[in-house]
């Protein structure tokens, strides 16, 4: 059952996720992968939900996101206030935002955020080499969603030929922002390891017109079907991660969304 004391820092505690990052922390010492994204969710039970004011409250909010809002008959409602560009495609020319790194506004950055963005950034790189043309990467820049900061870097590439973007999306996604690096083994330790499933939380969503598209990672959101929504959050574990602040940091970020829900 839900409860949010507002004079407390935790939503809800879950010593399982805990544990499940002292897990992860342990495999990355043994070498097992650099980095994985492990998530969780809570469930809220409600009433009577103002869909298009809260929806109309996400886009002036959070005014730098993608503000999404659809309906699936078998899995209801979804709602989110996306940062992250995963691709935008158009003719031959690709555009891809490294996103990784997360603290509370008033926080400092650490080694560990640093390290955590590099992954992101390396491994979209070794994916783009594999094709010809020329790469740009911006200079890595801090973007503010609420009361949370990122760190964000612009990467485009130029292709010499026409690409198959439906191949690179399939190769690009999942991202270690969202998955892990290496990308195998950070998901299988997910598929073991994370007790329920993501559903369409980390998948993308957008535009796509034939071999022009605009995705985002579907982040920050929240299911709600019948009588119950389900808010989603994750956190990317390396080997400099504490515990209490991986745990934290779910915490912000499902607090940036569920601040904003109206009801009635």
């Amino acid at each position: 059952m839900f409860s949010w004391d507002e004079n407390s820092s935790f939503l809800t505690y879950s010593c399982e996720y805990e544990n499940l990052i002292r897990k992860a922390v342990k495999n990355i010492e043994k070498g097992f992968f650099e980095k994985v994204v492990l998530s969780r969710s809570i469930k809220i039970p409600f009433r009577n939900f103002y869909f298009k004011n809260t929806f109309i409250k996400l886009i002036y909010t959070y005014s730098n996101a993608l503000i999404s809002l659809w309906y699936d008959f078998h899995h209801g409602f979804w709602m989110g206030c996306t940062p992250e560009l995963l691709m935008k495609s158009r003719n031959k020319r690709l555009k891809i935002s490294a996103l990784a790194g997360t603290i509370w506004e008033f926080n400092k950055w650490t080694k560990k955020e640093i390290k955590e963005h590099q992954i992101v950034i390396k491994y979209i790189f070794d994916l783009l080499k594999l094709y010809k043309g020329s790469i740009h990467i911006e200079n890595t820049k801090i973007i503010k969603i609420g009361h949370l900061q990122h760190l964000e870097t612009p990467i485009s590439f130029s292709f010499y030929d026409e690409p198959d973007y439906y191949e690179i999306l399939d190769r690009l996604h999942p991202t270690p922002s969202i998955c892990g690096y290496p990308k195998k083994k950070s998901l299988d330790f997910i598929h073991k390891n994370e007790d329920y499933k993501r559903s369409f939380y980390t998948g993308y969503i957008g535009i796509v017109n034939q071999n022009n598209m605009e995705l985002y990672l579907n982040l920050r959101c929240v299911k709600i079907k019948e009588r119950e929504m389900i808010l989603y959050a994750g956190s990317g574990i390396t080997i400099d991660s504490n515990v209490h602040q991986e745990y934290v940091e779910t915490e912000n970020k499902i607090k940036n969304i569920l601040s904003q829900l109206i009801f009635k």
